[in-house]
C-alpha cells in the first residue's frame, strides 16, 4: 500500500509536517477566511436583497456573500471588520441587528 503526502502525492509513507503557524499571532496571517452571519432588518422587498448583496460586494476583503431576506452569510478575510459590513448594509438602506462569527478557515497551504 502506498501512502499519500499531505499534498496528495504518493510517497514512501513519510508525511510532510504541517506548517508551524503557532509562532505567528496575526489573525490575517493565521486564517485565510472568516464567515460572519449577519441578521438584517429593513429588507422588505427583493430589491433590498440585491442592494445588500451589491453593497457587500464593494467591501474590501469580502470573498463571497449569500443574501436572503433578513440574513446574509459573508465570507471575508480577517482584515474585514463587522463595522465595515454594517456600514455597507446601512448604505443599502437596511440595518444589521446582530453579527455572529461562525468559523475561521485555517490557512493550510503555505
Amino acid at each position: 500500500m502506498t501512502a499519500r503526502t499531505s499534498e496528495g502525492r504518493e510517497g514512501d509513507g513519510a508525511s510532510q509536517p504541517a506548517p508551524n503557524t503557532t509562532e505567528c499571532t496575526d489573525p490575517a496571517v493565521l486564517f485565510r477566511a472568516v464567515v460572519s452571519i449577519l441578521t438584517i432588518s429593513g429588507m422588505v422587498a427583493v430589491h433590498a436583497k440585491r442592494a445588500v448583496f451589491t453593497a457587500l460586494a464593494g467591501v474590501p476583503g469580502v470573498l463571497s456573500a449569500e443574501v436572503d431576506m433578513g440574513r446574509a452569510i459573508v465570507e471575508h478575510d480577517a482584515s474585514t471588520t463587522s463595522g465595515a459590513l454594517r456600514e455597507a448594509i446601512a448604505l443599502a438602506g437596511c440595518e444589521v441587528t446582530s453579527v455572529k462569527l461562525e468559523r475561521r478557515l485555517p490557512l493550510t497551504d503555505l
